[in-house]
């Protein structure tokens, strides 16, 4: 992969800005839209690594925004951003597609962290999948979603 490619759905204008303007500074190719029909277009237009997605949008959540992204591009990456003290459960996002969580407010080098941990997830997940079909080594797994998992049993 050479420049991750990045969709953000953040309906606050200036939040989005300032994520994407961050972005941008630090190597990302970066789609920006307030609306989650905005965002299924261009998903239908172009291919992206990772999507991130604000959990409260017009219309419908981040994580049924989630479901439907990844009904047209299932290897795309979900990052969930969530200002809510009861934010979506582990489970409810893990039956959505989620890959990582960020509690808002922070910093938007928490986010892109998150974006770097879901991309080198995703690279190891790729990388084992082949192996595997290839017989060598075992099902796809990752530590985010291990430890999701664990979570969800807790």
């Amino acid at each position: 992969m050479d420049v991750p490619s990045l969709l953000v759905v953040e309906p606050r204008s200036d939040a989005k800005d300032t994520l994407t303007k961050w972005l941008v500074e630090n190597g990302y190719t970066t789609t920006s839209v307030w609306h989650p029909r905005q965002a299924l277009e261009a998903a239908t237009i172009r291919s992206f690594d990772v999507a991130i997605l604000d959990a409260e949008l017009p219309e419908m959540t981040g994580l049924q925004l989630a479901n439907r992204l990844k009904a047209l591009a299932f290897d795309l990456r979900v990052v969930l951003l969530s200002s809510q003290p009861d934010k979506p459960s582990v489970i409810e996002a893990l039956s959505f597609g989620v890959d990582g969580l960020v509690q808002l407010p922070c910093h938007p080098r928490e986010i892109e962290f998150a974006v770097n941990r879901v991309l080198d997830q995703g690279d190891r997940v790729r990388g084992r999948t082949h192996l595997a079909r290839l017989g060598h080594g075992t099902a796809p797994t990752t530590d985010a979603m291990d430890s999701l998992h664990a979570a969800a049993q807790r």
